[in-house]
């Protein structure tokens, strides 16, 4: 599994950014993860909103979630340089 996770890091990043959305996907439409226990907890967090603006909240983070997975891969193996580049820091 490292090995595996570990060779996925070495991609590029937008070729990590099309598998992050496989990953979004999987986990938002076929496995479900934990998509109830996220409905409620928007659900409480958001009671002003639709539940048309709900749904889209839920979709947002799973993809955000699969995004973050992907760049956590890439970040693994990413150079000073190539973080630098992707880095502002203010002060």
């Amino acid at each position: 599994m490292v090995f595996l996770l570990r060779s996925l890091g070495r991609l590029p990043l937008t070729t990590l950014y099309a598998f992050a959305r496989v990953i979004y996907f999987v986990t938002f439409y076929i496995l479900r993860w934990r998509r109830d226990l996220a409905v409620r907890n928007i659900a409480r967090s958001f009671p002003e909103k639709s539940p048309a603006e709900r749904a889209l909240i839920l979709k947002q983070s799973y993809r955000n979630m699969s995004e973050v997975f992907v760049e956590l891969l890439w970040g693994w193996r990413a150079s000073a340089e190539d973080l630098k580049a992707r880095m502002v820091m203010d002060n």
